[in-house]
C-alpha cells in the first residue's frame, strides 16, 4: 500500500475510534513516521486531504516537523492553516511545529 492510501486508512480508523482506544498512539506513530520520510510526499498528502482528514493530522505537525525540519512543510501546514481556520486549535499546533525548529 502506498503511503497515502495507508495515510488515508488511518485517519479512517481514528474517525471510528474511541481517543481513549491504545491502538490510537499507535497508529499516531505510524503516521508520523510515514508523514516523516519524504517532504515532497508529505506535502502532496496534505494538500490532498480534506478538512476533516486534516483536523485527525494537526497534533502530528509537531513531530513531522522535527523529523523534516523543513520550511517548505511548514509553509504547507500554514497554508491549511488558512484554508481551515475553522479546525479548533490548528494555529496553536501549527505554531507548535514552527517552534521546535527555532530552539
Amino acid at each position: 500500500m502506498d503511503t497515502k492510501n495507508r495515510v488515508i486508512e488511518i485517519i479512517d480508523n481514528f474517525k471510528q475510534m474511541h481517543v481513549n482506544d491504545p491502538r490510537f498512539s499507535d497508529w499516531f506513530d505510524e503516521i508520523v513516521d510515514l508523514l516523516s520520510k519524504d517532504v515532497s510526499e508529505t506535502i502532496n498528502i496534505l494538500e490532498f486531504l480534506d478538512k476533516e482528514s486534516i483536523y485527525w493530522l494537526t497534533k502530528t505537525f509537531e513531530d513531522v516537523s522535527i523529523r523534516l525540519k523543513s520550511d517548505n512543510y511548514i509553509n504547507c501546514i500554514k497554508a491549511l492553516g488558512e484554508k481551515y481556520r475553522s479546525i479548533e486549535g490548528i494555529d496553536e499546533d501549527i505554531q507548535d511545529a514552527i517552534d521546535v525548529l527555532e530552539d
